[in-house]
């Protein structure tokens, strides 16, 4: 018997496909006919980059791909000169990361990453991980002040997860490999990916949310005006422009009213300045109307 895998990819596939259990048998099977995946030796230990620039997680031919899923798209390099690759397919895949320190091996489940087969090592963004819940700590233990075991790390509180990051030059990473068919029967299951159907790096709320955090000075926004709205899975589908909207609304209207109660300062002190006779009865008649504004009366 599988473990949780089944369970985790139940209806990722296409209706057209088997059912995910039978499909991951039948794969292993066949993969370890040809001699893909090994039954007790372990595969070669390869590295995994975090890397801030990709916005997508690449994995290359050491991975154990779950399931395709027909899509496909053209990947650009950092420059024109330099090319790119087309019709890249976009999968759900599996790593193995063993931890040197308790001898465990974590089977490590990523959805909607691109397969570049030709690549040596997998590139992982931290923003990904983040978006999944877990902590990723990629500051270099050689840049903290007071470095403890947290620091340099990636952990999942929930799992107990703790991968332990090095660097090779000045890119952090972790050693993981080809998952076996011993990892895939009895390995912990942790899902490092945000959870759906797709994944769109190039949607504009993360940066919209992003913003709705200072104001137009740049200073932080008060707890009052700062709303977390936390997005259950089944809300997933029914995210679209007007929850974009929404925010943004939100965001103006408490920058608005941050410009009032400045500008209501001002009068004051204005006030202040010019006559002392007014100056107390005008100064409640401000605070009134600040407080009625701030109040929706």
């Amino acid at each position: 018997m599988f473990n949780q895998l089944p369970k985790l990819i139940e209806g990722w596939d296409p209706p057209c496909m088997p059912i995910p259990s039978r499909l991951i048998q039948e794969t292993i099977r066949i993969s370890m006919m040809k001699g893909e995946i090994s039954a007790v030796s372990l595969e070669q230990s390869i590295q995994s980059d975090l890397d801030s620039h990709a916005n997508m997680i690449v994995l290359g031919k050491h991975c154990f791909i779950i399931s395709y899923s027909g899509k496909y798209i053209d990947v650009n390099a950092f420059a024109d000169a330099v090319g790119g690759l087309a019709q890249v397919p976009i999968v759900d895949a599996a790593i193995t990361y063993d931890c040197p320190y308790t001898h465990k091996s974590w089977l490590l489940i990523v959805r909607n990453v691109l397969y570049v087969e030709s690549m040596d090592r997998n590139l992982i963004p931290p923003f990904i991980l983040r978006e999944a819940g877990l902590i990723v700590n990629d500051k270099p233990k050689i840049h903290c002040n007071n470095p403890t075991e947290d620091d340099h790390t990636i952990q999942d509180k929930k799992t107990g997860l703790f991968i332990k990051l090095n660097l090779d030059g000045v890119f952090s990473y972790f050693d993981s490999r080809k998952p076996t068919h011993d990892d895939l029967l009895n390995a912990d299951t942790v899902v490092i990916t945000p959870e759906g159907t797709s994944w769109d790096p190039h949607s504009e709320h993360y940066s919209l949310n992003e913003d709705t955090f200072t104001d137009y000075e740049g200073n932080m926004m008060t707890s009052s005006y700062i709303q977390n709205n936390l997005i259950e899975e089944q809300d997933i589908p029914a995210i679209d422009c007007a929850d974009v909207n929404a925010v943004l609304a939100a965001h103006y209207e408490a920058s608005a009213q941050s410009d009032f109660c400045d500008n209501v300062a001002c009068t004051i002190s204005a006030i202040a300045s010019s006559s002392h006779i007014y100056c107390i009865q005008c100064t409640l008649l401000c605070l009134t109307c600040c407080f009625l504004f701030r109040h929706g009366k």
